[in-house]
């Protein structure tokens, strides 16, 4: 007895025909890690880059120079680490889906895909209102209002180099723990 095409596929377990189809060819597969590995090392460098205007900020008193450090960390935000940060988390959710990691099956992806989420949101919303801050008091060395952003800015960029660099950690040695066992 001789079985057809649609007879073979018809005979795989939905779980198995849904994994044939995801899977991302091989060349693909490789060009996206590529990708995604350049844009999370970069996306690291410039967090280590922005953690470095932030501790010269807090220790600074002199206005011009104080002024000059919060305009380029505004612009390295805007110019880079929105950017690269969305192209990380792009690749790494197309990764997720197109090989056998998958987005939420195992911790380690979940948990790169939650601390990089956290540190695209902190760098939108409240490192960039900060800095604003920052610029509007950089005339007043000393005041409180200056003080309390430039705390604000030490702390987020403290958060994203740790939570970046654990995504990296988590990337390197990928716990083989997953979800649900």
């Amino acid at each position: 007895m001789t079985t057809t095409t649609q007879e073979r596929i018809d005979t795989t377990t939905p779980s198995k025909r849904w994994t044939r189809r995801r899977k991302l060819p091989r060349r693909w597969r490789q060009f996206v890690v590529l990708l995604h590995v350049i844009l999370s090392v970069g996306w690291l460098g410039v967090a280590a880059s922005a953690l470095v205007l932030s501790i010269v900020a807090f220790f600074e008193t002199r206005v011009p120079v104080l002024r000059a450090v919060y305009e380029f960390h505004g612009m390295l935000i805007a110019v880079l680490t929105r950017p690269i940060g969305i192209g990380a988390v792009v690749t790494g959710i197309i990764l997720s889906l197109g090989t056998k990691w998958g987005l939420v099956r195992h911790y380690w992806v979940l948990t790169k895909f939650v601390l990089s989420i956290g540190a695209i949101l902190l760098s939108a919303m409240v490192q960039t209102e900060l800095i604003e801050v920052g610029l509007a008091y950089a005339n007043t060395p000393g005041s409180a209002e200056l003080a309390s952003a430039q705390s604000g800015i030490l702390l987020v960029a403290i958060f994203h180099v740790v939570a970046l660099g654990l995504s990296t950690g988590l990337s390197v040695y990928k716990p083989r723990l997953r979800r649900g066992s």
